[in-house]
């Protein structure tokens, strides 16, 4: 008789608190802070790991990025000091190809000026030559001369005249023989110039052929140095070109992370949705993290732990969990948090899965799924269970259903 009434007077405040549904589910949500269905823990730090990998990839990928940036700059700088030496170069040999220039024509004219100089030197030499001659025959037949100069001579002045004329052809001869020489000389002295000038310019062009094997010796350098920096560049360009793709890889990681958080969000959504709250203030919900509802879970947890005890059993182990959703010795504080907290019920994940999967759970453990998520409880508020054979602690504070201790 007092069950039957404790029945009708549950069906009477659920029914007056669903009329209220709205407004009580906004005051339990703020009242609980995590109550709802929310995404894991592990999925949100997955994401966040891989989140973290992908950044720390991303900086990877821009210090690759910086390295190769500086690399082609220094290239630049290398290439434009290589366009500069080449100019340089180019003057060089232009200058070059001057000066061979001026020493071949310094050449001709050296030729020429010996051409020259050769001409002068045989006309010194005929006319000295000559004048040998011309004072041997007067020297050596002087007499003759004058008898002759005497014998063919009118007058005494005109004797005197043809002597005035031998003494005039000697200083001629003197004059002439000092004119070639002078001449001579001067050519010879042209000559000793150019020669000078060719010299200066022989020691010109050995100078610009020393400046045009230091650019060679310097453009080689810097070609090699290009060279480097090409292969450096390459090889900078292969590792930024793996970090790409690893990126690429995290990236697509972030993204199915992201998907699966986004799922759970939605299902968190939909159980949200769904949800009604207890007379107590729980809230149960019609479809949570593992998409059925609280109802359906608690069910298969009761039938996993106890599907072969006694009705009072299989409610003490509902009652369990819904002690553990209320108690503040726990901070989960939904049905499927509860259960699916770590090594808290040995059944789950692989046992009760396949019950899930298999629809194992039989109509007496939804009964008294329902009958714990009302507030019916046969263990009071004990949020414990096991064998009694594994019980350790005050007798006084263990319940013995069946084969369960509860405490």
């Amino acid at each position: 008789m007092k069950k039957r009434t404790k029945k009708k007077l549950h069906r009477f405040l659920t029914k007056a608190f669903r009329c209220a549904v709205g407004a009580w589910l906004v005051c339990a949500l703020a009242a609980s802070g995590t109550v709802g269905v929310q995404a894991t823990e592990e999925i949100k730090q997955a994401l966040e790991d891989a989140r973290n990998r992908a950044n720390a990839t991303r900086s990877e990928l821009n210090d690759a990025r910086n390295n190769i940036n500086t690399l082609e700059a220094g290239r630049e700088a290398l290439q434009n000091n290589m366009n500069s030496l080449n100019d340089e170069l180019y003057a060089v040999g232009q200058n070059l190809l001057s000066i061979n220039d001026r020493i071949d024509n310094k050449r001709l004219e050296i030729e020429a000026m010996e051409e020259e100089l050769q001409a002068a030197t045989e006309l010194r030499e005929e006319q000295y030559e000559q004048m040998k001659m011309r004072i041997r025959f007067i020297y050596e037949r002087q007499d003759f001369v004058l008898a002759d100069m005497l014998v063919q001579s009118s007058s005494l002045s005109e004797f005197i005249n043809q002597g005035s004329y031998i003494e005039a052809l000697s200083i001629y001869d003197r004059e002439m023989l000092e004119q070639y020489k002078s001449i001579e000389s001067q050519i010879a002295f042209q000559k000793t110039q150019l020669e000078t000038e060719l010299e200066e310019l022989e020691g010109m062009q050995q100078e610009q052929v020393a400046e045009q094997e230091r650019f060679y010796g310097l453009i080689s350098d810097v070609s090699e140095n290009i060279v480097r920096y090409n292969n450096e560049i390459s090889i900078a360009e292969v590792e930024a070109e793996a970090i790409r793709t690893l990126l690429a890889q995290q990236q697509a990681e972030v993204s199915d992370w992201e998907k699966k958080l986004q799922e759970q969000l939605q299902i968190s959504q939909e159980a949200r949705s769904g949800a009604w709250t207890s007379v107590d203030g729980l809230v149960f919900y019609e479809k949570n993290e593992m998409g059925i509802s609280d109802l359906e879970l608690l069910a298969n947890v009761i039938y996993t732990e106890s599907g072969n005890q006694q009705y009072e059993g299989q409610v003490g182990v509902g009652a369990v969990v819904i002690n553990r959703m209320r108690s503040s010795r726990f901070k989960q504080n939904t049905m499927y948090e509860v259960i699916t907290a770590p090594g808290q019920f040995s059944v789950y994940p692989t046992f009760l899965q396949r019950s899930i999967d298999n629809g194992w759970a039989t109509e007496a453990c939804y009964k008294a799924a329902r009958d714990a998520m009302s507030g019916y409880s046969t263990v009071g508020d004990c949020l414990f269970f096991c064998a009694p054979r594994l019980y350790t602690g005050p007798s006084d504070k263990c319940i013995i259903i069946g084969g369960h201790c509860f405490y």
